[in-house]
């Protein structure tokens, strides 16, 4: 079991699941500079504060407001396509807050003083997690987009790094979930339950600003 991390307010909790651990955030934009919150986060996220330094700020950005661009480049799928005349998909939901996978990421270090315009930029498939050979037409139609193709997302950062300070960079993709059941089109019998798609639909930056 794997731990996930929650970010609240300024408040950091953890709790086991069955999949990747995750970074889940209910706001868009947090400043953490209280010493006893960034003391948590050093012990939760496992910082490594550079020799000399001291942890000044920790800052979190989530960039949904982005475009998200489709590649159209099909990736394997093991989903019968004739399926869809089988399946029926119904209790479409999507699943808030978004999240990011915690061991995917970009990563930079910046030493002031130092201007800084760097662009994160994302290519991923969509993931997912089907038990039963639905056809992705079928799918496509219920939650909105093909699960076969592969998306983009970018987001230019700029700032600035003080002297006597060191700034660390985290750039993760941002994915949305939306989840489904699946019933036998003919028998109205539910095959499964909790089927779900995660697409990627923007940027989140984690700053860590380090001083002397």
């Amino acid at each position: 079991m794997l731990s996930v991390i929650l970010c609240f307010s300024f408040t950091i909790f953890t709790y086991a699941t069955d999949e990747e651990s995750v970074i889940l955030k209910e706001q868009n934009h947090v400043v953490i500079t209280n010493s006893d919150e960034l003391e948590e986060i050093t012990n939760e996220e496992g910082i490594e504060i550079p020799d000399g330094y001291t942890l000044e700020k920790v800052e979190y950005c989530t960039y949904l407001d982005i475009e998200t661009t489709e590649s159209n480049t099909q990736v394997d799928s093991n989903i019968e396509p004739r399926a869809g005349l089988i399946y029926s998909i119904s209790n479409v939901k999507i699943v808030t807050p978004d999240f990011c996978y915690v061991n995917e990421y970009e990563h930079d270090i910046y030493e002031g003083p130092a201007e800084i315009s760097t662009t994160f930029s994302f290519s991923k498939a969509v993931k997912r997690s089907i038990g039963v050979n639905v056809g992705s037409s079928t799918v496509k139609a219920a939650v909105g987009y093909d699960i076969t193709d592969t998306y983009n997302v970018s987001k230019t950062f700029k700032t600035t790094v003080a002297k006597g300070k060191i700034l660390e960079i985290k750039a993760y993709p941002v994915y949305r979930r939306t989840t489904f059941d699946i019933y036998n089109r003919w028998t109205d019998k539910l095959v499964e339950t909790g089927a779900h798609t995660n697409k990627v639909v923007g940027v989140y930056i984690a700053q860590y600003t380090y001083s002397k």
